[in-house]
């Protein structure tokens, strides 16, 4: 079998890379697949936090929003129920 270059003419970034990765050794590929694992592990944590974080936040405005509603209704109904002085209001103005 003839030999072949394995890339064509002029090394790229994946040559160096692939010829740098056959260099490095076994101990440091464990370190470098363990410090991968756990920067994913710590931002899927992050993820999650804020995550949790922002649901709660919609879920008390949406809270603060329904009683601000309800107050304003109640508002309303005493208002409507408290008797109209005379001379505040006539049939003539509408």
């Amino acid at each position: 079998m003839p030999k072949r270059p394995k890339y064509k003419k002029g090394y790229t970034w994946t040559h160096h890379f692939d010829e740098w990765w056959d260099r490095v050794g076994e101990e440091f590929r464990i370190k470098l697949f363990v410090f991968v694992l756990i920067l994913i592990m710590l931002g899927g944590g992050f993820g999650l936090y804020h995550w949790v974080q922002q649901s709660e936040k919609k879920e008390m405005i949406e809270l603060a929003r329904v009683r601000q509603e309800k107050e304003n209704e109640s508002i309303r109904y005493r208002m409507s129920q408290r008797p109209i002085p005379p001379g505040d209001w006539s049939p003539r103005e509408d």
